[in-house]
Order: C-alpha cells, then sequence, then structure tokens
C-alpha cells in the first residue's frame, strides 16, 4: 500500500465561496470533504488573510513611507480613547499584541474587556469573535466542525469562533479540562485540527481571555502549560471616577469606537510585530533579566524558559510603545512585573502583584548601560 501524501485543498466556510481556507491532511477518506477540482486554489494566485495581506508580501517600509513607531502610537492612543481610564490594561495589551503573543485578563464584570477586543479587531479592520467559557462547551463549538449537505452531497467546514483576528476566551476557567486543551493548539500552533484536517488562522491572531477568581465555584483552574501560552497577564480594574463620569456622559466606549476610523490594517499590525522583533536588547540587560529570574527561581518560583522569552519580547514590545528602537532598564522591569506573576503562581489573583516579584527586581542591581 503505497503512502498517502499530504494534500492541500480548499475548504469552504458556509454560503460565501470567497470565504475560504487553505488545509492540509493525510486522510485517505477525506475525498468527499474537498471541493471539486474546478473550485480549487491558484497555486500562483496567493491568498489573504482576514484583515490584510501576509507578512511576506509586505513592501519595503522605507518605500511606501510605512512608520511602525507612528502606527503603534496612533493604535495606542486609539485604544486609550475608547477604554477610559486603562492605560496600564492598554499597554500590556499591546505588549502581547506586538510580541505576538496572547494576553491573559482577570477582572470583574462590566470592565470593558469585550470592548477591549473588538476596539482592537476595529483599530487594525480586522475580525473578532468571543467565546463564552461554560462548562458544557465542546470543542467543536470553538473550532469549527464539517457538516454534510445532502443538497450538495459534500461535506462543509463550517468555522468556529477561533477563525477570526481577535478572540476574545471570556471566562476560560469555566470551560472544561477537554475544552481549555483545544485551546492550546489554537494558541500555540495558531491552527485547528478537525477529523484530520489542519487548517491555519488568520493572521494576524491575538487571543484576550479573561478568566474568574480560583476561589469562585466551577471553575477548572488553568494549569501551568495553558498559562505559559499567555505573554503577559494584567488585571482590570474599575475605572477611575473621572473616566467613568466621562463615559457615563457619552465619551468613550462604545460611541467612541463605532466613530472612530480605523488607523491601520492588518497587515500594518504584522509589520509592526516583525519591526518590533528587531528591537536591540544589549547583554547587560539580558544578563540583568537572567539575574532577577534566578532570584526568583532560588525563591522557588518555577519560571520555564519559555518566560524568559515572553520578557525579552514583552521588552522590546513596551520599548516599541515608548517609540524607541532599543531596550532600556525600565522596558525590562515592566515587562518582568506583566510576564512573570500569573506564571510564576499559577492561578493567585492577578490584581495585587505578589511582593516577590517587586523584591526581585529591585534586588538585582540594574545596570548602567
Amino acid at each position: 500500500m503505497s503512502n498517502t501524501p499530504a494534500l492541500s485543498c480548499e475548504v469552504k466556510l458556509g454560503s460565501d465561496p470567497a470565504e475560504k481556507f487553505m488545509v492540509t491532511t493525510t486522510d485517505t477518506h477525506a475525498s468527499s470533504r474537498f471541493l471539486p477540482p474546478a473550485e480549487q486554489p491558484n497555486p500562483e494566485a496567493g491568498s489573504e488573510p482576514l484583515g490584510g495581506r501576509s507578512s511576506e508580501v509586505f513592501e519595503d517600509s522605507a518605500a511606501t513611507g510605512f512608520s511602525a513607531h507612528r502606527f503603534v502610537g496612533e493604535l495606542r492612543n486609539r485604544l486609550r480613547s475608547v477604554l477610559l481610564g486603562q492605560d496600564t490594561v492598554v499597554d500590556r495589551v499591546l505588549m502581547a499584541v506586538l510580541s505576538a503573543g496572547h494576553v491573559l485578563v482577570e477582572g470583574a464584570p462590566g470592565t470593558g474587556k469585550t470592548l477591549l477586543a473588538r476596539a482592537l479587531a476595529s483599530s487594525v479592520a480586522a475580525e473578532s469573535a468571543r467565546v463564552q467559557g461554560t462548562p458544557d462547551l465542546l470543542p467543536s463549538e470553538i473550532t469549527g466542525s464539517f457538516m454534510w449537505y445532502r443538497n450538495k452531497e459534500e461535506w462543509i467546514f463550517q468555522p468556529g469562533p477561533v477563525h477570526t483576528n481577535v478572540l476574545l476566551i471570556d471566562e476560560m476557567n469555566r470551560m472544561s479540562p477537554r475544552t481549555q486543551s483545544a485551546l492550546l493548539e489554537v494558541m500555540a500552533e495558531r491552527q485547528v485540527t478537525v477529523d484530520g484536517t489542519t487548517m491555519s488562522l488568520p493572521a494576524p491572531f491575538v487571543a484576550i481571555a479573561t478568566q474568574n477568581p480560583p476561589s469562585d465555584h466551577g471553575v477548572f483552574p488553568l494549569i501551568a502549560p495553558q498559562l505559559d501560552r499567555f505573554v503577559v497577564a494584567t488585571p482590570i480594574n474599575r475605572m477611575p471616577p473621572a473616566a467613568e463620569r466621562a463615559l457615563v456622559a457619552g465619551h468613550g466606549g462604545f460611541a467612541a469606537l463605532a466613530a472612530l476610523p480605523p488607523v491601520g490594517t492588518g497587515a500594518d499590525l504584522e509589520a509592526a510585530i516583525a519591526e518590533t522583533a528587531t528591537v536591540h536588547i544589549a547583554d547587560s540587560l539580558l544578563d540583568y533579566l537572567f539575574e532577577v529570574t534566578e532570584f526568583l527561581r532560588r525563591q522557588g518560583v518555577q519560571l520555564s524558559t519559555r518566560a524568559i522569552q515572553s520578557a525579552v519580547s514583552a521588552s522590546r514590545a513596551t520599548a516599541m510603545l515608548n517609540g524607541r528602537d532599543h531596550v532600556i532598564p525600565d522596558d525590562t522591569q515592566a515587562a518582568i512585573a506583566a510576564a512573570y506573576p500569573h506564571r510564576a503562581w499559577g492561578g493567585t489573583a492577578l490584581a495585587s502583584l505578589d511582593h516577590h516579584i517587586l523584591q526581585a527586581i529591585s534586588a538585582v542591581a540594574v545596570p548602567r548601560s
């Protein structure tokens, strides 16, 4: 019996033939799920992800006049104008986005988590979706599934909410461990596998997940491998009284979101992410980061290598947010405060930063250059 090679094919996403995803499979019985040859994609034509072009087709930024620093600054200001009084939350979310990662948010209902996800997607003319975590939520309700259409006599893929650019996962720790695990591949690999068929998610892709306090009833605490998928975590508290009054008076919020135009496209965001990865971080700052990490490990805090990588990425993102092409010690300290606590304490409330993190930051000598 000969080996079956991996096939590239196109799967319909509902009634609109223009909505399609590229998939691969090695399933020898999968032919009934594939489109007729006449509808197969032209390999030379390429495909365009939701929210803009692939980063592989970017033009030189000098030729197009694109400035990542200007774009990021405009994006930051737009989010702050919508999410009033939450500047730190906005900065930490952008830390994760510019690091090509995901963010974990903890806060009370009505603090703007859904608004945050929609504002981020709207700012770059991208798609957004929301998943409400419940104990009976099935993995297929998140990833999507193949459905048999009798009138067409073919299997057509119906995408789940993860097939988007900005995904809000509300109350993630109310989901069963099985459903939580289904999100691991989505967050880590930016792809889903359904019935042996692997589908890449549109780019850019970022997940904003919220969790309930671990002391609440009916929660399934997120385990270390899941927490490690989030570059940063942040509490989101009630807005200050002045900001709350401004929101009630009609400033900010969903009204402002509807009135403001996008500051760019998904392609611009991907370009900014690529440029963030080139921000220079000196060896002395890497040494400082490792010394802080080792200090915490000696205190019994378990931090993975991925945690250090996240802190480096978040340091670069913080420098980008502040209009610099190099990292300074303040950037690294802010990154540690955002990237370490949720990994270190695995489910404790994020609203109060543990004194061990602060102690480590202050105990290790900051490099002068």
